[in-house]
């Protein structure tokens, strides 16, 4: 493994503990303002998962000797365009769908900092990638299912125009 490949490994490990910590506060936004109890449950169970997934990457960056406070994901503008989004998103529809856009950007980080670790020789970060990667995925779906819920409690409150 070269000094470039894991000092890439790190930029991704801190971009998505940067994207674990924003999807915190997505969900916990969710959980305000979801106005089905199905999907406010979805915003909770999955805002504890993603705090796991947070701590696992922390961890993958101590293993690296990288100190948490001193890396930063910046560089994924998408997700930080997305926070801003959800920030002011609070009908059902904005809710999930910034959600489920979010998810989906995690994924797409998962699958590159996967093979990243892999190309690293980082069977550990590999293996707690491939983890959190299968946990979004199932996210990413479950939100899609909810969609139909949330265009119905917005439609019902008229939230939508």
């Amino acid at each position: 493994m070269t000094d470039h490949n894991t000092a890439e490994l790190v930029r991704y490990l801190a971009q998505a503990r940067d994207l674990e910590v924003m999807d915190c506060r997505l969900l916990d936004a969710g959980v305000r303002f979801a106005k089905d109890d199905r999907v406010r449950d979805f915003y909770r169970s999955h805002r504890v998962e993603t705090e796991a997934h947070q701590h696992s990457i922390e961890a993958c960056l101590a293993n690296h000797d990288a100190a948490v406070e001193q890396t930063n994901g910046h560089g994924i503008v998408g997700a930080l365009e997305l926070r801003l989004a959800a920030e002011a998103s609070h009908t059902p529809t904005q809710l999930v769908i910034s959600a489920f856009a979010f998810e989906n950007l995690e994924i797409a980080v998962y699958h590159l900092l996967g093979r990243l670790a892999e190309r690293c020789d980082d069977a550990s970060t590999a293996h707690v990638v491939e983890d959190i990667l299968a946990e979004e995925e199932r996210a990413a779906e479950m939100l899609a299912s909810t969609l139909d819920r949330a265009l119905n409690a917005s439609l019902v409150d008229g939230d939508l125009p």
